[in-house]
């Protein structure tokens, strides 16, 4: 993720993050990857579901 959202704040998320786009691809393996590209991120909320909640 390129963010410049505070690394406190992304802690725990199972995301590495970077706030320097030449240090993400640097980094960054996209090999065989899937890309999201969300030039409006910040609008966007994302969550864990919990696996072991079951929707009927």
């Amino acid at each position: 993720m390129l963010t410049r959202i505070p690394a406190e704040t992304l802690d725990g998320m199972g995301v590495r993050f970077f706030a320097d786009i030449d240090d993400l691809l640097r980094e960054a393996d996209f090999n065989d990857k899937d890309v999201y590209v969300m030039p409006y991120g910040g609008y966007t909320v994302s969550y864990l579901k919990d696996a072991k909640t079951t929707e009927n």
